[in-house]
């Protein structure tokens, strides 16, 4: 795995301690676009002003395939934090019937760069290495 050319550290240390919820369905992008679009505006909505968002690159060229992750931070608990990631794992490509999921959710990631503070961080791994990763964290979710 890298992030920008550089190692970084494991899969788990760049979720730090917060729970991993994984959404949409693996590999079908338009029921995943849906349920990414109503997760980033609603987030947004809500009047979080940044975001930070993980976005996983799989494979290179027209194959090339593409996992979100949102941190959905908190607001207002001063003593507990109650944030936690939301994992859109695998379901848009470059190419093919996944390309117009794939422009869409960078449409919706310009957008949201218009009225917040959003930081992306494009990392590279297998898609079976990251989805192995998320059975590991998630118990409830394959």
């Amino acid at each position: 795995m890298s992030i920008n050319g550089e190692n970084p550290k494991t899969l788990r240390e760049l979720f730090g301690d917060n729970p991993i919820r994984v959404r949409g369905q693996l590999g079908i992008t338009n029921p995943t676009v849906l349920e990414f679009q109503l997760y980033l505006k609603g987030y947004l909505d809500f009047g979080a002003k940044e975001l930070l968002l993980y976005r996983f690159h799989h494979g290179t060229g027209e194959s090339e395939s593409f996992s979100y992750a949102l941190l959905i931070a908190a607001q207002g608990f001063p003593v507990f934090d109650y944030s936690y990631w939301v994992v859109f794992p695998d379901s848009v490509r470059m190419g093919g019937t996944g390309g117009a999921g794939y422009d869409k959710v960078e449409e919706l990631i310009r957008e949201a760069q218009s009225s917040a503070s959003v930081k992306v961080i494009d990392l590279n791994i297998s898609s079976e290495d990251f989805v192995e990763f998320l059975i590991r964290e998630e118990k409830s979710w394959h």
